[in-house]
């Protein structure tokens, strides 16, 4: 039998100190701390809490257990689309992190250290503001750094820099048995490895991790170039695009879209040189059939960094990296996303089909994008779990419904008319694909004829992961619909 939310309360209050905030349903601000972002994913936990150091988190996590809790979430950013952060559904025990977020830079040995917490707007500033430096970031500064490092991380300095968690170096982690764990590649190294691109909350609360980072370059621009989607020929000019985005220099981040009427080509260069990088945008836009718009703008790395959220992601309200913070339901929308890894270049083939349905694409609420990778980019000792190696492209597609376009309580019905569309546009690219990234957190994922979801978010980590898991949770504490199963049940 689950326990009641007042004996939580009252039980972790016995233990806790009284700045660390437990809320369940009923308290004044129990609305304002289950607030999120995406009106497809609102779940009403049994109860908050939000602890301020890892000793706390240790107690929370056996308090919990003696108080008869089986299923602990762990909440950082808040981005998950389906809000698997708040359980995934109703009567989950939350672990908010929002109150462990600072950040820590030592420039002079290339690493920032960051609380479980964090966002990733802190990690940036931190690393600028200590030595110039970077970490290769997704693209939302917005999220969580301890849930997308477990995905794996992927944005618009991955093609120069890899994704973010070949960056990790060190983790700490609060496990099941309560004990706080200091994880590398010489401690507790298998966890060490499945908390690199496959973590997702299955094996603990993260309550810091150290990441790599790397001098800013000299000479960096962001830059466009657009077509209208509906009187181009887009089946060749994405076959332009891709061999332009797959044959430029490794300095080159470019990501291919189609969305509100426009097909589109938005990028970043991260150059040594103007010079560089100014050769390298002339022999690009060259690659190119005459567009309706094209764009470049040298720019520093935080204003590159903004840019690319005003422009590219789905939380464009932020004007300064200062200003951003864990979002809740200010600017509350409807976002359904897809994934897919793909190991090889599109073909004529391939390019003439997409192309062509993509012109039927609605005007607004839908998305489709291929972000070029480097397939040669892996780190000489390749210990992680990241779901796909040596791919040119990952593929992502959304449906994307905000209140600029219908009132609240259309967010949903809006959602749903277009969501035909983004299935028919899915099972274009999934035959193509070798699986889905988990980053983009998906339920849908693996049904009908396809690998259920579980191999296609894991692959052929999925066995090792699962060994992973009966070792530091065997009673399946970290657990929602994409979490990593117990090896033997659970």
């Amino acid at each position: 039998m689950s326990p009641s939310a007042s004996a939580v309360k009252q039980g972790l209050e016995e233990y806790l100190p009284d700045h660390v905030s437990i809320t369940i349903s009923g308290d004044p601000d129990y609305a304002s701390t289950i607030a999120t972002w995406n009106i497809r994913a609102q779940y009403r936990p049994l109860a908050v809490v939000q602890p301020t150091t890892a000793p706390e988190v240790s107690t929370l996590i056996k308090r919990a257990q003696e108080l008869g809790v089986t299923q602990i979430a762990i909440r950082g950013g808040g981005h998950s689309f389906e809000g698997l952060s708040l359980g995934g559904q109703d009567g989950a025990f939350v672990i908010d992190m929002r109150k462990m977020d600072h950040v820590f830079a030592t420039p002079e040995k290339n690493e920032v250290t960051a609380q479980g917490g964090a966002l990733l707007s802190q990690v940036h500033l931190a690393a600028y503001r200590n030595g110039h430096k970077m970490v290769p970031l997704g693209t939302c500064p917005s999220v969580g750094i301890a849930g997308q490092v477990q995905c794996g991380g992927y944005g618009f300095y991955s093609r120069t820099y890899g994704p973010m968690v070949d960056r990790a170096l060190a983790f700490e982690i609060v496990t099941a048995d309560g004990e706080i764990r200091q994880v590398d590649d010489y401690h507790d190294s298998d966890l060490f490895y499945a908390l690199r691109g496959s973590g997702v909350g299955s094996f603990g609360v993260i309550t810091a991790v150290t990441l790599r980072t790397n001098d800013i370059p000299a000479s960096i621009a962001n830059f466009s170039v657009r077509w209208k989607l509906a009187d181009s020929d887009i089946p060749s000019i994405l076959k332009a695009l891709q061999r332009a985005c797959l044959g430029a220099p490794s300095s080159m981040n470019a990501m291919v879209m189609a969305w509100l009427g426009q097909f589109e080509v938005f990028g970043t260069i991260l150059a040594t040189s103007d010079s560089e990088r100014d050769t390298n945008w002339r022999n690009f836009l060259d690659a190119l059939p005459e567009s309706n718009d094209a764009r470049i703008e040298g720019m520093d790395f935080l204003t590159s960094v903004m840019d690319i959220s005003k422009r590219q992601t789905s939380a464009p309200f932020y004007q300064t990296i200062d200003e951003v913070q864990r979002e809740w339901d200010s600017h509350l929308r409807c976002m359904k996303i897809k994934s897919g890894f793909l190991p090889k270049p599109l073909t004529d083939e391939d390019m003439d089909r997409m192309g062509q349905f993509w012109k039927t694409q609605p005007s607004t609420g839908v998305r489709v994008q291929l972000l070029a990778l480097d397939p040669g980019h892996t780190p000489q000792s390749d210990s992680t779990s990241i779901r796909a190696r040596g791919c040119p492209w990952l593929m992502g597609m959304s449906v994307y419904i905000t209140q600029k376009e219908c009132r609240a309580d259309e967010l949903m019905s809006e959602a749903e008319e277009r969501m035909p569309w983004l299935n028919q546009a899915y099972e274009l690219f999934r035959p193509l694909s070798v699986g889905a990234y988990v980053g983009d957190d998906d339920l849908e994922e693996g049904a009908g004829v396809y690998e259920g979801y579980m191999a296609s978010f894991y692959g052929r980590h999925l066995p090792r992961l699962s060994q992973v898991k009966a070792r530091y949770d065997p009673g399946n504490l970290f657990h929602h619909a994409l979490s990593i199963p117990v090896a033997g049940g659970g």
